[in-house]
């Protein structure tokens, strides 16, 4: 007994693929474009966050430089800096 195949138009073969081709780009693109946007928000994020944060330092009145030491001040911005890292880590 012979197998039958079914004979499919040469066009067919061609396009079956396509569909698959173009969800791949598709996604290929979506996930370029989240990227970029979340990459944006974090910049500006970050920009407007340092720049509030030196005004607050520049503003701060003399008796502030006084009653905290400057180890202070750092210990305490290098470790918001480090908490932020290992968040970013976790979600990217």
């Amino acid at each position: 007994m012979d197998e039958v195949s079914p004979v499919y138009p040469e066009s067919w073969r061609k396009y079956s693929l396509m569909p698959y081709l173009e969800l791949l780009v598709l996604g290929f693109i979506l996930v370029l474009a989240r990227n970029l946007v979340t990459f944006q928000a974090c910049l500006n994020s970050s920009i407007a966050l340092f720049r509030n944060m030196l005004e607050k330092v520049i503003r701060a009145p003399m008796s502030f430089y006084e009653q905290n030491t400057a180890g202070e001040g750092l210990n305490q911005y290098v470790h918001t800096v480090i908490l932020f890292m290992n968040l970013q880590c976790l979600f990217f």
